[in-house]
């Protein structure tokens, strides 16, 4: 005895569809031309005299056929138990040591740096230029407290 397959033939098509095509045929003779859904949805939501809400659906309804649905996308990290895997904060780092901080001080400011003197736009009326002699790779004098000296 052969197993009956469950579920509709391929290709065919269910009742609703069925009724859906054939209510749409009987407009299309009615009005003398084809119609599109799709458009209609539009038309209504799109005129101006319908009640928002209305408008609002309409245009609801058209939007799986006009644009594919975003997705929230995320990302998961995991982190094993391998130190190197770990989060390393480099400011504390720094700050914890004096010459630590004096070093990323004057790797800053070498880095900003150019070869050509450069004009500093500062408080003064008139910017200040950089002197000839310039070198940010040594380390600037500070007075006792700390404080850059000017050079």
């Amino acid at each position: 005895m052969m197993k009956r397959k469950v579920g509709r033939p391929k290709g065919a098509v269910s009742k609703k569809r069925l009724e859906a095509m054939q209510v749409m045929t009987r407009l299309e003779a009615e009005l003398g031309h084809p119609i599109n859904p799709l458009e209609g949805l539009l038309r209504i939501g799109s005129d101006a005299n319908q009640p928002v809400a209305i408008r609002v659906e309409c245009m609801t309804e058209c939007l799986p056929y006009l644009w594919p649905k975003l997705q929230s996308q995320s990302l998961a990290v995991t982190r094993d138990d391998d130190p190197a895997d770990s989060a390393i904060d480099i400011t504390n780092i720094i700050l914890s040591s004096p010459e630590l901080v004096n070093a990323a001080q004057i790797l800053s400011l070498a880095l900003v740096s150019e070869p050509a003197p450069r004009r500093i736009d500062g408080p003064a009326d008139e910017p200040r230029v950089l002197p000839a002699g310039y070198d940010p790779s040594e380390p600037p004098l500070r007075d006792h407290k700390g404080h850059y000296l000017p050079k």
